[in-house]
């Protein structure tokens, strides 16, 4: 992530942060986890309706992260201009969560990423993380959760 969106992402949570709270890292990357089976109507239903000229494809919810001190803190990106809004979309305690596995792979054969999941204490399910391959925000975050 480029500098200036660094510093967008920190002006955007900066009114949720507590007295003490301080930003440790900023990312932005795709939550949730996409069923082979969604995709794959996604992309069929599309293109069906466009007799073949568009083809879409569905992918997890693009957010921007901020783990401080105390959290791990989920931000809407703006719909226009890409940057960081200043809603919250949930948040989630730091002490709670730890890596389970961080695994480089590829989405549909095509797109590499780094798929990061998180484990979070007193619940079954977990979280799924997706980033960019080229980047390190995952891997700084991975890094962060393991020793935390």
């Amino acid at each position: 992530m480029k500098e200036d969106l660094r510093t967008a992402v920190r002006d955007a949570v900066a009114p949720a942060l507590e007295v003490g709270e301080h930003v440790e890292i900023e990312a932005f990357g795709g939550v949730g986890q996409v069923s082979v089976k969604r995709m794959v109507a996604t992309t069929v239903v599309v293109s069906a309706l466009t007799l073949g000229t568009v083809m879409a494809v569905a992918k997890p919810r693009a957010l921007f992260m901020v783990l401080t001190d105390r959290r791990l803190i989920f931000l809407e990106p703006s719909a226009m201009a890409g940057k960081p809004t200043s809603t919250i979309v949930f948040v989630l305690p730091r002490e709670a969560l730890s890596t389970v596995a961080a695994k480089r792979q590829r989405v549909l054969g095509i797109r590499p990423t780094l798929g990061l999941d998180l484990g979070i204490a007193g619940s079954e399910k977990g979280l799924r993380l997706q980033f960019d391959w080229d980047r390190t925000d995952g891997d700084r975050l991975a890094a962060a959760l393991a020793t935390s």
